[in-house]
Formats: structure tokens, C-alpha cells, sequence
């Protein structure tokens, strides 16, 4: 949307809830998304500003809530990279956005926080006009972070898998190159939760269960149509 002032903004409401009544004495959709949006900023990954986050209650029962923050110019997500993207077929720059996210990931759990949701959708790059100091052509932004979750380190180590499995199904990489973007993840982990063969080989189960729910899934679909 774009404000009287001319500034353009992003506008997301959450208005079709399943059940309002478990947010009575909770945190809204759109508030939680905003402490998330802090907490990502508080460890120095790039988010848009925040603008505003509000509620619509009655009687204390959620009727909606919404959240604006800055529109992210000249920004795409992630999807860039897939087979049918504009950047499908651009090796150097998939690679590096690969790399990164794991980075970055890492940089998320080291502070306990599990993600959740992602997927490249919601993770937004730009190509940059000239390489920055280490040598990097993108800028990486994270976007839509309202199911992330902050989590005891215990829990966290239980529950990582999602994260990982939520963003490689996109990509056709083999076991070989996984692992050789997760030695990212593992070099940039303050304190790796798991040694690099055994996130390596627990990531690749994780993807073959996901993968063979999923095709169940298909085969049922087919079966009934």
C-alpha cells in the first residue's frame, strides 16, 4: 500500500482465525510477528522496519490483528532461484543464497530461535551493483517471520530438522551438495548442536520422510480423482 506521505508499505491482516479464543490472553498473530521481526534485528539479520502492529478485540476475544512494515524495495524472494526463476540458471548467485540462508540459520539457532517457516519464499535477496567486502553479490532479508519460536536449547536440538527440511525440498541438490552447504551452517554456529556428518545424514532422513509423506499424499490424490 502506499501512504499518504508516498511511502510504500506492506500490509498484512489476519483476519480468518481458526480459533481466536487461545489468543484470550496471548499475543495476536501480528504482535508475535512484530517481537519475531525484533528479534531477528537483535541479531543483526537484515528485516524491513516495523511500522505498526495492532489487535481488533472484543471483550478481549481476537477479532483480527495486522502488522505494517517497509516495503522491501528492489527486493525478490528466493523463488528467483528455482528451476523456472529468473536466476534458475545463474549457478554463482543460487549457490551463494544457499550459503547464506545456512549462515544465517545458524546464526537463528545459536539464539535459540527456530524458524519454522523457512522457505526461500521468505527469505528476500538483491542483486548487489558491486560485491561487498567478503566478497558477497546479495543482500539477504528476512521476511513473513510470525511462526518463529524461541526455544530452550534442549527443545531446539529436537526440533531443528524443520528448518532444514523446510528450506531444501525447494532445491535439486544430492546428499553431496547439501552437506557442503551445511559445513556453512556448522562453520558460522557459535556452538553446532551436531557434528557435520550427523546433521548431514539426520537432514537427509528428514527430507526422505517429508518426501515419501508427500507422494503418499499425490498417490492418494490421483487415486481419488
Amino acid at each position: 500500500v502506499e501512504t499518504p506521505s508516498g511511502r510504500v508499505a506492506a500490509f498484512k491482516i489476519y483476519d480468518k482465525l481458526k480459533t481466536p479464543r487461545k489468543f484470550f490472553l496471548r499475543y495476536s498473530p501480528a504482535g508475535a510477528e512484530a517481537i519475531n521481526y525484533q528479534r531477528i534485528a537483535d541479531i543483526d539479520i537484515a528485516v524491513p522496519q516495523l511500522l505498526a502492529a495492532g489487535d481488533v478485540r472484543c471483550r478481549g476475544q481476537l477479532k483480527n490483528s495486522f502488522i505494517v512494515t517497509e516495503f522491501a524495495e528492489g527486493y525478490r524472494d528466493g523463488r528467483d532461484f528455482f528451476d523456472n526463476g529468473i536466476h534458475a540458471n545463474n549457478i554463482i548467485l543460487r549457490d551463494e543464497f544457499i550459503r547464506r540462508a545456512m549462515t544465517l540459520l545458524a546464526r537463528c539457532h545459536d539464539h535459540h530461535i527456530l524458524h519454522r517457516g523457512y522457505t526461500p519464499a521468505n527469505i528476500l535477496s538483491r542483486v548487489r551493483e558491486s560485491a561487498d567486502a567478503d566478497g558477497n553479490n546479495l543482500d539477504i532479508m528476512f521476511i513473513d517471520v510470525a511462526s518463529c519460536r524461541k526455544l530452550p536449547r534442549w527443545l531446539l536440538k529436537l526440533k531443528l530438522m524443520v528448518d532444514f527440511i523446510m528450506f531444501f525440498r525447494f532445491f535439486d541438490l544430492d546428499a553431496a551438495q547439501r552437506k557442503e552447504f551445511l559445513q556453512h551452517y556448522i562453520n558460522a554456529a557459535e556452538k553446532p548442536l551436531f557434528k557435520l556428518d550427523t546433521l548431514a545424514g539426520k537432514v537427509e532422513k528428514a527430507l526422505r520422510k517429508h518426501l515419501s509423506k508427500k507422494s503418499r499424499f499425490f498417490s492418494t490424490i490421483r487415486k481419488y480423482k
